[in-house]
């Protein structure tokens, strides 16, 4: 019938390609800190999840947050080797403050995860107006007429237990400050 059939052995071996996790997955959560600080460092971990050596690390952070300890960038990781990264977050303004933590490797890797913290300004009491009460001349035994005074939270915190105290002849008339608490910024 003519046909000739031949046989060839082929033969190959599979792998799993590099592959980067960073975690925490859920990202690194910095809470509250006062503007103008910096934090203690939080670390997170990148892992090589794949079954070759990723390349060429390279690490980026964005936003209010920078690193303190890089051990992964320009470096290679191996199968199932991980390097770590501290990072610390210095709050310039008040409010809440996103970032991100980037790590890539050669031949497209990446992965990421969020940076969250919040930024705040202390309590600070500013007491108008600012210069001063001036009462005049007043007849010894007598009382002067009443002047106001304000006192404003200037700071983004709650100033607690405010205490009004007066010193030499004065005294007040009303005090609907003693006692209280101011919310930040009015």
């Amino acid at each position: 019938d003519g046909n000739i059939t031949d046989v060839i052995a082929l033969s190959g071996t599979g792998f799993t390609p590099a592959g980067l996790d960073v975690t925490p997955n859920a990202g690194l959560a910095f809470g509250s800190l006062q503007t103008g600080t910096t934090s203690g460092a939080m670390t997170a971990t990148v892992t090589n999840t794949g079954g070759q050596t990723a390349n060429n690390l390279s690490v980026a952070i964005s936003g209010d947050f920078s690193d303190i300890t890089d051990n992964c960038s320009a470096t290679s990781l191996n199968s199932g080797a991980s390097c770590t990264v501290d990072v610390t977050f210095s709050p310039q303004t008040d409010g809440m403050k996103t970032g991100t933590l980037t790590t890539t490797a050669d031949g497209g890797l990446i992965d990421a995860i969020n940076l969250t913290g919040t930024g705040f300004t202390s309590a600070g009491l500013d007491v108008t107006p600012d210069a001063g009460l001036n009462f005049g001349i007043s007849q010894t035994g007598s009382s002067s007429g009443t002047m106001t005074a304000t006192v404003t939270n200037t700071g983004g915190q709650t100033a607690s237990n405010l205490s009004i105290v007066f010193t030499g002849d004065f005294s007040a008339m009303s005090d609907n400050c003693s006692g209280t608490s101011l919310a930040g910024g009015g």
